[in-house]
């Protein structure tokens, strides 16, 4: 979880709603991945740290560029405030939690569940289809896999998938035993 995750949450709900509103959902998320893109580049990012330059002028540099990179109209007039928000409030660096949050709303409203898997061990295709099947026969929902190795797992997987946790690791096992040996 970066440091923006939790600050990027409401942001990226009144983007969602208002694109949602306007019927401009892909819009948006082009416009949110370019921005994430854009913030991450090292002279922008020097720009976008500098003390002495004022809320308003990172607002507009940060719009002019995006505008410039857009294919299209450029920004819409709720894009432009939506980059002065996030100046106003020091939150312009927030741009790729933000656009994950967002994706992540879009998706769930197109009925898929974002689902972490950490296992042991890569995964397999194969494993990873099965994975998926047996989670939207649980959750009820297609499911998106992303997938992390963590070789202290021993054996074994976490599945994260909307506030369930399935812990089936060796050792998640071996910790049991331990507390169950020490009561």
């Amino acid at each position: 979880m970066s440091d923006f995750d939790t600050i990027a949450r409401p942001y990226a709900k009144a983007a969602f709603q208002s694109a949602s509103e306007l019927d401009t959902l892909d819009q948006w998320s082009e416009f949110l991945a370019f921005a994430s893109l854009t913030i991450e580049d090292k002279t922008m990012l020097g720009y976008l740290t500098n003390p002495s330059i004022l809320a308003g002028d990172k607002a507009l540099f940060v719009a002019d560029v995006l505008n410039a990179g857009l294919k299209g109209s450029g920004l819409t007039q709720e894009q432009n405030n939506f980059i002065q928000l996030l100046a106003e409030n020091n939150r312009l660096l927030a741009f790729g939690s933000i656009m994950g949050r967002y994706e992540a709303l879009k998706r769930e409203v197109d009925g898929v569940v974002d689902v972490k898997v950490i296992s042991a061990r890569k995964l397999t295709v194969a494993q990873t289809k099965a994975m998926a099947t047996k989670l939207k026969q649980r959750i009820g929902k297609d499911v998106s896999i992303v997938a992390e190795v963590d070789a202290s797992l021993i054996a074994g997987a976490v599945i994260y998938a909307d506030d369930v946790v399935i812990d089936g690791t060796a050792r998640a096992k071996l910790d049991k035993l331990a507390s169950a040996l020490n009561k």
